[in-house]
């Protein structure tokens, strides 16, 4: 099965770039929609059917999980219209002497043994988001944004990237920016120590 795919980086959600727009175009021409979520998902809420996207994937490690593990979210007709690319585990459903049946998704994808302990911290790194609350992590880093730009504005000779922020201009809780005859690395060094 060939798929046309249109990705959607994940600043493209956290800087109000309309994702759902996007994918309602992509899909108008047959292609599929997947987005990289990384850095989205940890900040935000995010609601897949909202946003019409046909994947959309995410780490362990960006949520305050363990690393080498991650989610893959799928509409579920193309889930199950897809074939396993790998073999083993609990991905079969039925065998006989000349053929065998795949196991409905998730499992189909599931081949040999799973990342248990990095699975099980990955659950307990959503739940301890989701005990904190995705809107009061987003307001918060909303103010810490603020709060940053505004600060910022007061260094003499400063030069910060991009729109200010307010209620109609969507920014990330950071800013890009350089002081006037200060090389950026040599601010940098300075900064970290």
């Amino acid at each position: 099965m060939a798929y046309s795919m249109f990705f959607c980086k994940n600043f493209q959600i956290s800087f109000g770039i309309p994702v759902r727009d996007i994918a309602n175009w992509a899909h108008d021409v047959g292609a599929k929609v997947i987005v990289d979520a990384y850095q989205s998902v940890p900040h935000m809420t995010i609601d897949v059917h909202s946003l019409n996207v046909d994947f959309l994937v995410a780490s362990s490690h960006k949520m305050c999980g363990p690393t080498g593990v991650g989610f893959l979210y799928g509409k579920i007709d193309l889930l199950s219209s897809m074939l396993p690319f790998l073999g083993g585990g609990e991905m079969i459903s039925d065998v006989f002497l000349d053929h065998s049946t795949w196991a409905e998704p998730p499992s189909r994808f599931e081949a040999g043994t799973p990342a248990i302990g990095e699975a099980t911290g990955l659950g307990a790194a959503i739940d301890y988001l989701s005990r904190i609350g995705m809107q009061t992590t987003h307001d918060y880093e909303v103010e810490l944004g603020r709060y940053l730009y505004e600060r910022l504005l007061s260094i003499p000779n400063i030069r910060i990237y991009g729109l200010a922020p307010s209620e109609k201009i969507k920014r990330a809780a950071l800013c890009s920016f350089n002081i006037e005859n200060i090389h950026a690395t040599d601010l940098a060094t300075f900064l970290d120590q």
